[in-house]
């Protein structure tokens, strides 16, 4: 099979079986975070804390229906 030439293999411990296609960030130090590519303006700083909050939320939320249901089975 011919590979494209941007397209390299890298081997690690997996943490599900499968593929995944799409772009990958490697971490090279502690606490690093990819880029966003974005910077955002002063004014909408508020806006994007009130979206992280409402994804811990959500998340939150999932993890306690995932506790549900694991007690169930």
């Amino acid at each position: 099979m011919k590979r494209n030439s941007e397209e390299k293999e890298y081997r690690g411990v997996s943490v599900c079986s499968g593929i995944a296609i799409g772009l990958a960030h490697f971490l090279i130090e502690r606490n690093w975070m990819p880029d966003t590519g974005r910077p955002i303006d002063s004014g909408e700083v508020d806006a994007e804390i009130g979206r992280y909050k409402a994804a811990v939320t959500s998340s939150k939320g999932d993890l306690k229906q995932l506790q549900k249901n694991l007690e169930e089975d």
